[in-house]
Parts: structure tokens; C-alpha cells; sequence
């Protein structure tokens, strides 16, 4: 049945209850929307104009009191400016108490009368017959540290020094051997003493150092040397004396005075070989003095009439030379070294 029925057109629809479409109502236009009450929009009030602001006390803006000009700060009291004083120049510091500078008072002046200035200037005149120039010259002597230093370089004598053998001790080790030297010396004396039986005594008097060609030069007269080896030294010590104390030591030993020494440059053989038994004695007394520093022994010992027929050193070799004064019964003094 219902496939037999035409289909409803547009005016059946429509007026047809069932089938009715949603009546939809326009959009409200902008005048209908200004007169209705639910869609009326928000009336926004104006924004006030600045006459408006100034007259509301609501918005009326904040006054500023402008900034005061210097005319308004110097008469109010509050915003005051702190006056300084200028200031004070000279004439003011003059007149016033507190800086008033201090007033030296001018050095008094001696004010002398015509008759004082004519005596000072008879008195200052040079004597007739005097130079003047004695007076103005100044003095042409040195002063006196000046002259001291002067005589002390003046009386300082130029010493040899040979430059082909610059070796030298220093002074500390020459006061050390000039120790032990002496303590050589005094059994020597000893010795000596015990075979001459007469007082001897040997003395050290100086140490110097010389070349073994100043040696040769100081003592080139002849005389009694006695050489002896000192191993493990390669070195050799020597004993130089005159033929006068020789001859006394001599003389004294074969029992006599010795006074009466005769005057001679030569030794017999006899004489050598007494002289020689007396000086082995005599130097067997440096090991024990050097046992201090050295473990040194007593070697060979010879004896010779002269220095220059001694080969102990080179001759640009060093030597110490140490003087000695033999006193045979506190009557005779003669000089010896120990080289």
C-alpha cells in the first residue's frame, strides 16, 4: 500500500503536522538587538577626557609641586643652601688673632761706633816686613791621618816574590811549623848540652821562604852541612852551620875550653866525623816534634863541607828556611839555619 502512494511534496510536508520542519527564527538585526532588553549589548562608558578627569575627584590625577628654584631655596628654611665662608686672603689672616702668622723679631744689629770700626781695621792690617800671602795661602801641610798613612806606605819594604813558583804557606801554617820547630829545639838544646857538657841552648828566631837559589845565595860561604832524609818525605832536612861553631863544638868535645879557636875554612876528616855523630843526634829529635802531623823517621844522613855541592831541590824549588842562634856557655852566639 505504501509503495502505491506518491510521495508527499513540499506542501503536504508542509502542512502536514508530523512531517513539519523547525520553523527557524531570523537573526535578530542590529536595530531589533538595540530595543530588546536580553540582547541588548553592554553600553561602555566613554573614556573621560582630561577636562572630565581634572573635574572628577575620583580620577583627578596627583598634583606635582614643581622643583623649587634657587630664589625659593635661599628664602625657605628648610631646602636652605649651608652658606660657606669665603676664604680668608692675606690682609684678613694679618688682622686676625687666630691666623695671625707669628712676628720674628729682626736680629739686633751691632752698630759700631767709628773709633771700633777703625780699630778692627788696624787690627786686621798686616805688620810692616810680614807676607800677606803666609796669611791667604792655606796650609800646605797634609792632615794628619793623611801623613800617618803616608810614613806607614813609606816604611813598607818590597819583598821578593818569584813568580815561576807562586807556592807559598800562609801565615797560620808558618806560626804551626814555627810550634813545632820549637819544640825541636829545646831537646836539641838538650843534647847538646849533655855531650859538650857546657850550657847550650838553640833558639828559633824566623821562618822564611825562599827558592832553593835564594837559599844557595844567602848562604854561599862554607861551612859544616849535615844532610838528612826524613822517609817517607821525598824531602831532605839540612843543618848549616860556620866552620867557628863547628871547630868550638869540636874542641869542647875533646875536652877543651873553647877559646882558643883557630881561624879556618876546612874541616879534617876526624873533625867531620865528630861534628857529624854530635848533629845525627841532634836531628833525631824532629820525628818526635813532627809526630804530631807526620809519621816521619831518620834516614840517611851525610855531611858536606859546602851548600853548593847539595842537590836537595830545584832550583826555582821552595824552601823554609828557618834561622837559629846556637849559644854555646852563655858566651857565644852564632848563627845557624834549619833548612
Amino acid at each position: 500500500l505504501a509503495k502505491d502512494a506518491e510521495a508527499p511534496t513540499e506542501e503536504d510536508l508542509g502542512s502536514s503536522a508530523v512531517f513539519a520542519p523547525i520553523e527557524r527564527e531570523p537573526k535578530p538585526a542590529e536595530a531589533d538587538l538595540g530595543s530588546s532588553a536580553v540582547f541588548a549589548p553592554i553600553e561602555r562608558e566613554p573614556k573621560p577626557a582630561e577636562a572630565d578627569l581634572g573635574s572628577s575627584a575620583v580620577f583627578a590625577p596627583i598634583e606635582r609641586e614643581p622643583k623649587p628654584t634657587e630664589e625659593d631655596l635661599g628664602s625657605s628654611a628648610v631646602f636652605a643652601p649651608i652658606e660657606r665662608e669665603p676664604k680668608p686672603t692675606e690682609a684678613d689672616l694679618g688682622s686676625s688673632a687666630v691666623f695671625a702668622p707669628i712676628e720674628r723679631e729682626p736680629k739686633p744689629t751691632e752698630e759700631l761706633s767709628e773709633a771700633q770700626i777703625e780699630q778692627e781695621l788696624a787690627s786686621d792690617a798686616p805688620e810692616p816686613g810680614k807676607d800677606i800671602s803666609a796669611r791667604i795661602s792655606p796650609d800646605p801641610s797634609p792632615p794628619v791621618e793623611n801623613r800617618e798613612r803616608s810614613e806607614k806606605v813609606k816604611t813598607r819594604q818590597a819583598k821578593k816574590f818569584d813568580f815561576r813558583q807562586p807556592k807559598t804557606l800562609e801565615r797560620n801554617q808558618l806560626r804551626s811549623l814555627q810550634l813545632l820547630l820549637e819544640a825541636f829545639a829545646r831537646p836539641a838544646s838538650s843534647i847538646l848540652s849533655a855531650n859538650l857538657r857546657v850550657h847550650c841552648r838553640l833558639d828559633i828566631t824566623g821562618l822564611l821562604q825562599l827558592p832553593w837559589e835564594g837559599v844557595l845565595d844567602m848562604f854561599e860561604d862554607n861551612g859544616s852541612v849535615t844532610v838528612v832524609s826524613l822517609p817517607p818525605l821525598p824531602a831532605k832536612a839540612i843543618y848549616y852551620q860556620q866552620f867557628d861553631p863547628a871547630l868550638r863544638i869540636v874542641d869542647l868535645r875533646f875536652g877543651g875550653s873553647g877559646e882558643d879557636i883557630p881561624s879556618r875554612t876546612m874541616l879534617t876528616d876526624i873533625e867531620l866525623d865528630v861534628v857529624l855523630g854530635i848533629m845525627e843526634e841532634v836531628l833525631a829529635q824532629l820525628p818526635a816534634a813532627f809526630s804530631s802531623i807526620l809519621d816521619i823517621r831518620l834516614g840517611q844522613i851525610t855531611q858536606e863541607q859546602s851548600l853548593q855541592l847539595v842537590h836537595a831541590a830545584a832550583m826555582n824549588e821552595m824552601c823554609i828556611v828557618a834561622k837559629m842562634v846556637l849559644r854555646i856557655d852563655d858566651k857565644h852566639d852564632h848563627e845557624t839555619a834549619l833548612i
